[in-house]
């Protein structure tokens, strides 16, 4: 007879948040602004702004890197 099967367990899980990320209208959209924000060093950033993705984790970052690049090239 063959071996019993291991079971492997994983101590991580996946949680799905069907409320985690805000609703893609057309007004929602229009609401959400770039990292500019005329004050000079000043830019805005995360999910919520405007970086051409769903406001998710990966749209946070690419705002973050945006807002840091457009501070880090402003003439003092």
């Amino acid at each position: 007879p063959s071996p019993p099967a291991k079971v492997f367990r994983s101590p991580w899980r996946v949680v799905k948040e069907r409320g985690a990320t805000i609703a893609q209208t057309p007004d929602c959209l229009a609401a959400r602004r770039g990292t500019a924000t005329g004050v000079a060093n000043l830019s805005l950033a995360g999910d919520w702004t405007d970086p051409d993705l769903p406001a998710t984790i990966e749209a946070a970052l690419v705002s973050g890197r945006r807002a840091a690049r457009r501070i880090v090239t402003q003439s003092p």
